[in-house]
C-alpha cells in the first residue's frame, strides 16, 4: 500500500502537486515525500549507502543515486538547476537501466513498471525542460527525486 501511495503521489506531483505544498515549495522547504527534513546531506545521517536512509539498493539504483544525490543536495536555485541539466542525460540513461531490472521481491511486474515508468518519465521531463532552457528545471528535478524515493522506499 505504501508503494502505491508513493507512486500516486509521484504521478500526482507531476500534474497538480502532492499534499498541501507544491513541488517547488517541497524543493525549497527541504521536505520530501517522506516528510523528513531534506536539505543538503542532513537527512542521511552519514549512512548514505546500503542499509542507511535508502536501505539496500541494486547496482543500477545505486548508479542512479550516485548522480542524483550530488545534484539534489546542491544549493537550490541556479546551482542545482545547472547541475540537473548537466546531469540530465545520465539521469535519464540510468533511470532506463533501473526500469530494465526485474521487479524486486515484494513487487509485481505491474507495480515495478508503474514506479520505474514514473522515474523514466521524470527524467525525460527534466531533460526536455533543460533542452528548452525552461524555468521549471527544479520542479522537474523535484518530481524526479520523488519518483526515485518511491522506488527506494518501497
Amino acid at each position: 500500500m505504501k508503494t502505491l501511495t508513493f507512486l500516486a503521489c509521484a504521478l500526482a506531483l507531476s500534474l497538480v502537486g502532492c499534499g498541501s505544498s507544491s513541488s517547488s515549495e517541497t524543493a525549497s522547504s527541504g521536505e520530501h515525500s517522506g516528510g523528513e527534513g531534506h536539505h543538503g546531506g542532513e537527512h542521511h545521517g552519514g549512512e548514505h549507502h546500503g542499509g542507511g536512509h535508502h536501505g539496500a539498493m541494486s547496482p543500477a539504483v545505486e548508479s542512479l543515486h550516485d548522480v542524483l544525490a550530488p545534484t539534489w543536495h546542491s544549493e537550490p536555485g541556479a546551482t542545482r538547476a545547472g547541475l540537473a541539466c548537466t546531469n540530465a542525460a545520465q539521469l535519464e540513461e540510468r533511470s532506463r537501466a533501473v526500469a530494465a531490472e526485474p521487479a524486486p521481491e515484494g513487487q509485481t511486474a505491474e507495480q515495478w513498471a508503474g514506479l520505474t515508468g514514473a522515474l523514466v518519465d521524470g527524467a525525460t521531463a527534466l531533460s526536455s525542460e533543460c533542452t528548452a532552457s525552461g524555468p521549471a528545471v527544479e520542479e522537474r528535478l523535484s518530481t524526479f527525486h520523488d519518483a526515485f524515493h518511491a522506488i527506494v522506499e518501497r
